[in-house]
């Protein structure tokens, strides 16, 4: 009975965990570990470090600058948009502050 609960618990958490890196991006922040939804199911980009991000980094990472950009994290998009643009020209391009995403004009 040992040997086959163990190795049925090791598939168990197996699954689990490729579940999650199918479904998720876990992402390592200045201000703590993000989670976000992917958009298309694939293991790549399951965990990423962003504190030291660059452009040839978020060259190499499309889908997760996607999957951030549709997700309703806006201090992780805030942080993104500041390192990769700079905060100078984030703000001269009017991307910061960020405002949530409103479905419906207001008033309607």
């Amino acid at each position: 009975m040992g040997k086959i609960y163990f190795f049925l618990v090791g598939v168990s958490v197996g699954f689990g965990m490729h579940h999650l890196g199918m479904s998720y991006h876990f992402v390592q922040a200045d201000d703590g570990l993000h989670v976000v939804p992917k958009l298309e199911a694939e293991l790549d980009g399951w965990y990423v470090d962003v504190r030291s991000f660059t452009i040839s980094d978020a060259a190499r990472h499309v889908g997760l600058l996607a999957a951030i950009e549709h997700s309703d994290d806006l201090s992780l998009r805030q942080q993104l948009r500041e390192k990769l643009l700079g905060v100078d020209a984030a703000n001269a391009l009017g991307l910061a502050p960020l405002a949530p995403l409103q479905s419906e004009p207001p008033g309607h």
